[in-house]
């Protein structure tokens, strides 16, 4: 099973959700990447440091754009808004191959560790249910 976390810079959300994603399910091959990435970002340190307080280590992450060879290839993508949503579907991503996490994730980008904090929480919550219901 391949699943690609989408959101915009794949600096925050998206790297986090990987990495949530790879601990619960260790079998798939979980990854991440973004749909506006900017060459000389890197992952967000508040989001190193979130995912660190729960023992999963993500800054290693390099942001990388998402293209259509990797959309093709996967059997899932995940994006973290419904603007993400429309914008794979209008590149052209199989709409059967989009799959919603059942809320919006809020960007924290550029907030403080409890924001950042509160959105970990928050995709722990959602990737677990949506884990529970793709096995």
């Amino acid at each position: 099973m391949t699943v690609i976390f989408v959101c915009t810079g794949n600096t925050c959300r998206s790297p986090m959700a990987e990495g949530i994603a790879k601990n619960l399910m260790p079998q798939w091959d979980i990854s991440s990447a973004g749909l506006m990435v900017s060459p000389d970002e890197s992952v967000a340190r508040n989001a190193v440091w979130a995912m660190d307080e729960i023992g999963i280590d993500i800054s290693n992450h390099i942001p990388r754009q998402l293209d259509m060879d990797m959309a093709d290839s996967a059997d899932y993508i995940v994006p973290m808004t419904e603007s993400h949503r429309f914008i794979l579907q209008n590149a052209g991503v199989d709409n059967s191959k989009i799959l919603d996490l059942g809320e919006p994730v809020p960007d924290p980008y550029g907030g403080d560790l409890p924001i950042y904090e509160a959105c970990r929480d928050k995709l722990c919550d959602l990737i677990k249910t949506l884990s529970e219901k793709i096995k």
